[in-house]
């Protein structure tokens, strides 16, 4: 039985260890500033994030894919967004710039219910390789909410050490994801992810 239960965490851990998800990425340090529009409710700090930038299967960097971009906000909260169809579904994408990110699973808070979403507005940035980035920067993009509102913006200025992001243990403590049951299955997967690194620590 216990096998049984651990069988999804090792599918999980082996995902993890072979950077089967967003395996061609590049990191960076950026400065974030709250926007003037940033409603008071969404709780954005100034102060130093970290980014990455990756491709969800590692294709070709000709060919679409679904782009992703990681963010560590300041106060250690982790935002991810992906490439997307109408701001709901992961879609492949040729460019950063050309993307439509956003976080597949809303965030609840106060009552409300919102989505985060990411614009790329650096003319330079019509390219979907995130090897390219590191010559070209600074550069910068904006955190925005699912109806358009700014709340954020990150200036990326240079390379940074790889980190683990894991927007379910890093987030502001009264925001959840939600639906609920979406919520457990991605708590269940970052905890598979957890388990693997542990399991499978990197270098072995």
């Amino acid at each position: 039985m216990t096998s049984l239960v651990r069988s999804p965490f090792r599918v999980l851990a082996w995902l993890r260890r072979s950077r089967a998800v967003h395996p061609a990425g590049r990191t960076f340090t950026a400065t974030v500033r709250r926007a003037p529009a940033c409603p008071s409710w969404v709780p954005i700090e100034d102060g130093i994030a970290t980014v990455r930038f990756s491709r969800g299967a590692g294709l070709p960097t000709r060919w679409p894919d679904v782009l992703g971009i990681a963010i560590r906000l300041p106060g250690e909260w982790d935002v991810l967004v992906a490439s997307t169809a109408r701001g709901l579904l992961p879609w492949p994408a040729r460019s950063w710039r050309s993307a439509r990110f956003g976080t597949i699973t809303p965030y609840t808070r106060g009552g409300r219910r919102f989505r985060f979403g990411v614009e790329v507005t650096d003319a330079r940035l019509g390219h979907g390789d995130p090897e390219r980035l590191t010559g070209q920067l600074p550069t910068s993009a904006t955190l925005i909410l699912g109806d358009g509102t700014p709340v954020a913006v990150i200036a990326v200025d240079r390379p940074a050490e790889d980190v683990t992001f894991d927007p379910m243990l890093h987030h502001p403590r009264d925001m959840r994801m939600a639906p609920r049951w979406l919520a457990r299955l991605r708590e269940l997967a970052y905890a598979g992810s957890r388990w693997g690194r542990r399991e499978f620590p990197r270098g072995h």
